[in-house]
This record gives C-alpha cells, structure tokens and sequence, in this order.
C-alpha cells in the first residue's frame, strides 16, 4: 500500500480570469491520463501516487475541510482516504470506472470518508 501524505496547509489553485491550471485538469470530462495514473498507483507505483495526489489534493482538502471544520482532522481524513483510494481503484469494477469521471469518483470517495468521519465521531457536519 501506498502511504498517502497530505499536506499541512495546502496552497489554493490560482484564481486567475480564465481558470487554473489546476480548475482545468480537474474539469467535468473525463480523464483518461488521470485514469491511468490511478491504475499505476494501485499497483504500487509512488511516482504516479503523486502525480494523482498533486492533481486533486487541494480540490480533496478543502472539500473535506467543508465537511469536518477542522483543519487537523481534514489533514487525518485526507490521509486516510486518499490510502483508501490507492486500493479502491483497483478493487473497482471496469463498469462502475465507467459510470463517473475518475475526478468524481475521487471526490466522492474523499467525501464519503469525511461525512464517515464526522458520524464515527459524533463531529458535526459544516457542509
């Protein structure tokens, strides 16, 4: 298993007139250089783990920051879920792969974790 490191205060994507760069690479279409990257890293491959992690990190962060209000617990639940997503991925069925873009199955598996989290632990949600 890949450890997942999330960062301590992630930076915001730029808010740039047009979008950053980091809003267009997680846009709503699907993405199949994304998809690859997640096939390589269930199989263990830290180089693509990374790659993943710098393309949504920050999108993951604060959504789970939403969630949970917390700025240390969001770190945790990162963590936590993105060591989830590593193996998820490759436990996922081609035809469920199908059914989302890889960017919203991500987030839909961060978030799980974080409303889990906030159930587990009586936390109440903030979004």
């Amino acid at each position: 298993m890949i450890d997942a490191v999330t960062p301590a205060s992630p930076s915001y994507p730029d808010a740039g007139g047009s979008g950053s760069q980091a809003q267009k690479k997680l846009g709503a279409t699907a993405d199949p250089d994304l998809s690859a990257l997640l096939d390589r890293a269930a199989a263990g491959d830290v180089e693509a783990a990374a790659a993943v992690y710098d393309r949504v990190s920050v999108f993951a962060y604060h959504l789970v920051l939403l969630v949970v209000g917390d700025v240390e617990v969001a770190t945790e639940v990162c963590r936590q879920a993105f060591g989830a997503v590593w193996e998820g991925w490759g436990a996922t069925p081609d035809h469920a792969r199908r059914r989302h873009p890889v960017q919203t199955w991500l987030l839909m598996t961060v978030h799980r974790f974080a409303t889990d989290h906030c159930r587990a632990t009586g936390l109440p949600r903030t979004a």
